[in-house]
């Protein structure tokens, strides 16, 4: 933690989630596995995990212990985001 504040990851429209919470970063459709993230985020939104913080425009979604979010910002921006928070962390 960076000055003893926890660090954030922003996924778009005033949603930020703690960086130690974050399991995966994925694209929404990459290629061959869009079947399988399609019925996952199905499942999840059945299940009252999934928020979408994309506007109704996804590009991708994180995963968390406490849910799935949609985010309209690329999974590889997330990722490049989420890899320089963890890099703050003190080991």
């Amino acid at each position: 933690m960076e000055g003893g504040h926890p660090l954030f990851l922003h996924l778009g429209r005033e949603i930020m989630i703690p960086i130690r919470d974050v399991i995966a970063i994925c694209p929404l459709h990459p290629p061959g596995k869009a079947k399988d993230n399609d019925a996952f985020l199905q499942t999840a939104q059945e299940e009252g995990f999934l928020t979408d913080v994309a506007g109704g425009k996804p590009h991708s979604f994180v995963v968390t212990a406490e849910g799935v979010y949609l985010s309209s910002i690329s999974s590889t921006t997330l990722a490049k985001r989420a890899d320089k928070l963890r890099s703050q962390i003190p080991i």
